[in-house]
């Protein structure tokens, strides 16, 4: 018996040195990869291993408890280690000891309750290796690029959005979608044109001829220039697509809510009685893109995502993204239904937007 346990603590020793020395090994690895700017294996590797935890956190509070289900899992569970403890009774002779066999038979229930939840896991992953393999882009490649993009968009957005909030603190209001800039005279400007100032640009807004319309001559110069943070780079780069309109000026990859940016008004935070973290601000277009400095580029959330060439879209799979009056960023599924956008794009309908439609 001493030499049957020695042997099986010698197989218990040398399986958790070979675990650590595969950890260890795969840490390196890892961190060599991030090293050399290879991103896409660990992020692959990550979202295997921990991608599952916020689809629970999201679903959590959607989730329903059934006291019976639960007790007769236990029950059912508990009867099945009961089956292996009187196996190992009553055919392995060398496990001596009430003690021991119940420990053991608990081990392999949940080793095998274990093995069900790999199997569903090995489904799901072969699900999605068929579903990338039967994309009609190559998969490597342009999923690790379209990881790039949205976090490239989602960083613009956080900043335009931080920078219509400074705008609200100097000013007590938000940017209408075309007026003189304030404190001063002159020609109509875009919302995008007068946050300048708020976004770390304050040079080129300094250089703006006011007093003239801002597709003038005079301006051509600054309205030429790319704005990085209304301007995906990443995702032009890639497919080849123009910076710039067939006037030369400057197009912006991002739209205003008409609702929010109206012609002659001046909307304060106060006044989205919805509350600024149901209402959208800004969000991604990917059609008919207008300059940056230009007073019309503004859109109607209404049109749907990805469903109007004069609506909001992205090249995003299955929806875009969008800032809310909060400074928070969401994205949105294309498929979401037509009275959420419209709650979302009033400021002060009063529709009531549940908390899954993000």
């Amino acid at each position: 018996m001493s030499g049957l346990e020695s042997d099986s603590d010698q197989v218990k020793s040398w399986i958790t040195r070979r675990l650590v020395n595969v950890l260890i090994g795969i840490g390196i690895f890892s961190a060599l990869l991030l090293f050399l700017g290879v991103v896409f294996p660990v992020e692959v590797l990550f979202q295997l291993s921990f991608g599952f935890i916020p689809f629970v956190l999201s679903r959590s509070s959607q989730a329903t408890v059934d006291s019976l289900s639960i007790v007769l899992g236990i029950v059912a569970w508990l009867g099945f280690v009961g089956i292996i403890y009187g196996l190992i009774k009553s055919r392995v002779n060398e496990i001596k000891g009430a003690g021991k066999r119940i420990k053991i038979s608990f081990m392999l229930g949940l080793l095998i309750i274990a093995g069900f939840g790999i199997g569903f896991a090995a489904i799901g992953t072969i699900h999605q290796v068929v579903w990338i393999l039967g994309d009609n882009e190559p998969w490597l490649s342009n999923s690790f690029d379209r990881s790039r993009r949205r976090s490239e968009s989602k960083n613009n957005l956080k900043q335009i959005g931080l920078g219509l909030h400074n705008f609200h603190d100097v000013y007590g209001h938000l940017p209408s979608a075309a007026e003189a800039p304030p404190e001063q005279f002159g020609y109509p400007q875009s919302w995008q044109t007068l946050v300048l100032p708020y976004t770390e640009n304050e040079a080129l807004y300094e250089q703006i001829d006011f007093s003239v319309p801002w597709s003038s001559e005079s301006n051509r110069k600054v309205f030429e220039t790319v704005i990085p943070i209304f301007h995906l780079s990443l995702k032009r780069s890639a497919e080849k697509l123009a910076t710039h309109s067939e006037d030369g000026f400057a197009v912006s990859d991002y739209a205003g809510n008409n609702q929010i940016f109206s012609y002659g008004r001046h909307l304060t935070m106060s006044e989205i009685r919805d509350g600024p973290s149901n209402v959208i601000m800004v969000g991604e277009v990917i059609t008919r893109l207008k300059p940056w400095g230009d007073p019309t580029n503004t859109r109607d959330l209404t049109l749907g995502i990805n469903k109007s060439p004069e609506g909001f879209g992205s090249h995003s799979k299955g929806g875009s993204n969008f800032v809310m009056g909060d400074g928070r960023v969401v994205f949105l599924s294309e498929n979401t239904d037509h009275s959420v956008l419209r709650a979302l794009s009033t400021p002060s309908g009063g529709e009531k937007v549940e908390d899954d439609a993000f």
